[in-house]
Parts: C-alpha cells; sequence; structure tokens
C-alpha cells in the first residue's frame, strides 16, 4: 500500500515542462484566491559558454490571470543581462512590438549575481489565462547561466 502511495505523489507532481522554459507553480493546490501568489521560473544556459544576445524561451500556456509584480534575475558567473518579455494571446509571439515591457524598466541584471525589478512603465503587467510569453535575452556579458523568476498575483 505505501508503495502505491508513494507513486501515486511521483505522479502528481506539480512540476511541467515546455520548450526550455519550467513551469513550477507555488502556493496551495486547487482552487485559489485571487490573492495567492504564483511565479514561473524560465532558465537560460549557454552550457559553458555566455548566453548569446537574441537566445529566448517561450512559455507555452500561461494557465492563471493574475498582474506580475516582480521579476527576479540570477546568473552565474557574476555579469550583466537585460532580458524583455514579449506576449501573444494562445499563440507565440513573433517580435519585439509584442513586448509587454515596452519603453518601462527592463528586467536587468547589472555587475552581480540577483536583481529585483519592479515593473515601472510597462505596456502591461496582466497575465491572461492562455497567454504565451517569449523572454528574450536583449544582452549578456559574462552569464553563462541565468534564471528568471516571474512573480504574479
Amino acid at each position: 500500500m505505501k508503495k502505491i502511495f508513494l507513486l501515486l505523489l511521483l505522479l502528481a507532481s506539480p512540476v511541467f515542462a515546455s520548450n526550455s522554459a519550467y513551469i513550477i507553480p507555488s502556493g496551495p493546490q486547487g482552487p485559489q484566491g485571487a490573492a495567492a501568489n504564483k511565479f514561473y521560473s524560465i532558465t537560460f544556459t549557454g552550457l559553458g559558454n555566455v548566453v548569446a544576445t537574441n537566445t529566448q524561451a517561450l512559455l507555452a500556456y500561461v494557465p492563471a490571470t493574475g498582474t506580475i509584480t516582480s521579476i527576479v534575475i540570477t546568473a552565474t558567473p557574476t555579469g550583466s543581462a537585460v532580458i524583455d518579455i514579449w506576449r501573444a494571446a494562445g499563440a507565440q509571439p513573433t517580435s519585439s512590438a509584442q513586448s509587454i515591457v515596452g519603453s518601462g524598466n527592463f528586467p536587468t541584471l547589472t555587475s552581480g549575481t540577483i536583481s529585483t525589478t519592479t515593473p515601472s512603465g510597462w505596456t502591461s503587467t496582466t497575465l491572461n489565462l492562455g497567454d504565451c510569453l517569449l523572454f528574450n535575452v536583449n544582452s549578456c556579458t559574462n552569464c553563462t547561466y541565468i534564471n528568471i523568476v516571474i512573480n504574479y498575483q
């Protein structure tokens, strides 16, 4: 009986993969109230080399509507990176014209290993059910690994 229960726990794991973006739901599972915190984690790796400019990762489906509250970027080794986020409803974004950052403050890591950005001046901070997000590395210096976490409610 214990073996069957353990197997069910492994099969019910809340981690899903979509292309090079890993979706890790947070908070209590099941119905969530309007104030429930959620996040997505996106990882870029240069496989030992600096992550190339215009490298992209796709989050193919946003499973819950919410508002972006912050973006956290971590990287190794110490370096700099600027990330843009494109959005399209139900389809893969195809150009920077679909940026939700617009002329606002881009999620940026400057000469460090961790940075937190609160959206300011973005064209939109709303994520809608079924949206597709594409993360584009606008620039990168020295970082061989970049992880981006989008926090939203």
